[in-house]
């Protein structure tokens, strides 16, 4: 169906007993499905006919900004709205109590819809507002964040935007620095110090340490992460099944 010209495809049933698959063409030059299929036997001899062939005309999609409706924010813990640029509300619109998280998806892992995110944004709010009690010096707060495997740079805008000073996003994959940028400023936030490496590649320690990685990874950077943690200071992973959970926690104990 490429060589014929389809400009796309969608895989709709794959199965023991069906195979259909969906081919976009801007133009089809034979319009009836039996004229449609002797021109593919005749320029295909070798290959087996399909079943079943059935044209159908449909409207342009605006294909380019037709996946923005799968955006839609998304509440987080108690405080969090995580939202596309297109999706902020305005000023004193949105739910009410909620602060706008903009992350705009790319190539970085962190839309704030995995599970894994959800999850360490939750734990993120709950110590920083922990921290922030009434009653709390504000010295309480943590002065800065590492944010390893930073992907869109989620966790690290969130714990600017509940108070950390200064945030250090780190990822081996350089692609996602610029959108890391991007995002820091779709908050009203400077961009972090962006350093491309893993764990292993720093020195120093931060207060506040946040990892959203997959096992084993986690299990196998476990002493630089502990390493770069201050003493008394906290570190937040995210990115465990349940089922991983009793091998994770020896490394990290």
């Amino acid at each position: 169906c490429f060589q014929r010209g389809a400009t796309g495809a969608e895989w709709r049933e794959d199965s023991p007993a069906r195979l259909r698959i969906a081919y976009f063409f801007d133009k089809v030059e034979e319009p009836a499905p039996a004229r449609w299929r002797e021109a593919f036997r005749a320029a295909f001899p070798q290959a087996p006919l399909p079943g079943r062939i059935t044209l159908i005309e449909r409207p342009r999609q605006p294909w380019a900004s037709a996946w923005h409706a799968h955006f839609a924010p998304t509440p987080v813990g108690r405080g969090l709205l995580v939202c596309p640029p297109w999706e902020r509300p305005a000023p004193g619109e949105g739910p009410p109590g909620r602060r706008p998280l903009v992350i705009e998806p790319g190539q970085g892992f962190g839309t704030g819809r995995h599970a894994t995110t959800v999850l360490a944004l939750e734990l993120l709010e709950a110590y920083l507002d922990g921290a922030a009690a009434p009653g709390r010096a504000p010295a309480s707060l943590p002065a800065r964040i590492l944010d390893v495997g930073t992907g869109s740079g989620v966790l690290a805008i969130a714990a600017r935007l509940l108070g950390v000073p200064r945030a250090v996003a780190l990822d081996i994959d350089g692609r996602v620095m610029a959108e890391v940028a991007r995002n820091f400023r779709h908050n009203g936030l400077e961009p972090p110090l962006r350093i491309r490496g893993g764990p292993e590649c720093l020195r120093g320690r931060f207060p506040l340490v946040a990892a959203n990685l997959v096992m084993p990874l986690l299990a196998l950077v476990a002493a630089h992460l502990a390493a770069l943690t201050e003493p008394g200071g906290s570190l937040i992973v995210s990115g465990v099944l349940e089922g991983e959970r009793a091998a994770l926690l020896p490394p990290y104990e």
